[in-house]
């Protein structure tokens, strides 16, 4: 166990290191008639002994533009990471349908992979976690359902954390009240939920603002400050070019031009997209490389990664270290995820807790106003 933890200390290095290579990549076999409900890879990359299995599913991200195909493009960026390694990375496309999981599921336990990195949907992982985890096999997701029990971890960015994070930080830069602008037609409304009730119990007054169309919104939040309900700050749960398209209308009325926006983690994948909308910050992940990661998955593909890419990027180069450094055990068990050191990557440092969730150290980045 000890001679296990000893090595794992130097994971952050060696992943830190792997991340550093260049990005071109080896493309690994494609079967041209794998479609995603035949439960067929679609790509493999490596010849190791060690197999891994990647599922993803083509999703969009409302917060973050990029290409929606970021989480499988991830896989053949790390193409040269996984040939230098001792794994076999075998890819499959997941379309959504129950049907189509089963025979990926049933595929994934004939592979014989010991390592299943699963799409950001929470009953796709509870699925994998009742057939493959059950059967030892260690199932990392990136949304955020888990239950190491049966050998389930989540990966995903916590939105309970982050808004509870968001909260503590605009208490303590002495905001009084918040316009909180989103769609409620949006599927991130929930996390607009989770911020309005966390600044509410920090001791924040919370005006909700549809931000579903961007001069509607600016009126709204223009009429608060006529009738002396001036906010502290505006809060973007949306994509930096909504924010912009508001404070385009809001920052030359009065004190709107020194009103910060508060924007979320996601922005952090639109660095480009972020000049001008300061004063204002954003959360981000402590020591995360991310401007750098996004920079480079561009050059290769001509489109910005979305958060899923980097998730799936850093899974892939983990599953590249460990085998490395536990040999002849099992690399990717519970007492190996949650050792008490972590590990790093592009997003930052992150360690895995006994309940089977992630955590990353979430700090603010200033947004420039120009």
């Amino acid at each position: 166990m000890f001679a296990i933890l000893a090595r794992l200390g130097r994971v952050a290095t060696a992943a830190a290191a792997i991340l550093l290579l260049a990005a071109c990549s080896t493309v690994g076999q494609v079967d041209p008639n794998a479609k995603p409900d035949s439960g067929v890879p679609v790509a493999s990359y490596g010849t190791g002994p060690t197999k891994v299995a990647l599922i993803t599913a083509e999703q969009s991200d409302e917060l973050a533009t990029g290409a929606p195909e970021s989480a499988f493009l991830a896989a053949e960026l790390a193409g040269d990471i996984v040939a230098k390694a001792p794994i076999t990375l075998l890819v499959w496309r997941y379309d959504g349908k129950a049907e189509t999981l089963k025979k990926i599921e049933d595929a994934v336990l004939k592979s014989g992979a010991t390592l299943v990195i699963g799409p950001d949907d929470d009953q796709a992982a509870q699925s994998l976690a009742g057939t493959v985890g059950r059967k030892g096999v260690t199932v990392v997701s990136l949304g955020g359902a888990s239950a190491p029990n049966a050998n389930l971890f989540a990966f995903g960015l916590s939105g309970t954390v982050e808004a509870s994070l968001m909260a503590d930080e605009m208490r303590r830069r002495g905001y009084r009240s918040l316009a909180l602008v989103s769609d409620p037609k949006s599927t991130v409304s929930p996390f607009a939920s989770l911020l309005a009730t966390a600044a509410v119990g920090a001791g924040l007054q919370v005006s909700p603002v549809d931000g579903s169309d961007a001069a509607g919104a600016a009126a709204r939040i223009a009429t608060m400050a006529s009738v002396g309900q001036q906010p502290s700050a505006i809060v973007f749960i949306s994509s930096p070019a909504t924010a912009a398209a508001i404070l385009k209308k809001l920052r030359p009325q009065g004190l709107f031009s020194i009103t910060p926006a508060v924007g979320i983690s996601p922005w952090a994948f639109n660095k480009a997209s972020l000049a001008g909308l300061g004063p204002g910050w954003y959360l981000a992940p402590d020591t995360s490389t991310i401007p750098t990661f996004t920079d480079r998955f561009a050059k290769a593909f001509g489109q910005p990664s979305t958060p899923d890419g980097a998730l799936v990027y850093d899974l892939i180069v983990l599953a590249a270290a460990l085998p490395q450094l536990v040999p002849g055990g099992n690399a990717y068990g519970p007492e190996v995820l949650t050792n008490s050191q972590g590990f790093v990557g592009v997003t930052g440092k992150f360690w895995f807790t006994p309940d089977g969730q992630v955590h990353r150290n979430l700090l603010p980045v200033e947004l420039s106003t120009h």
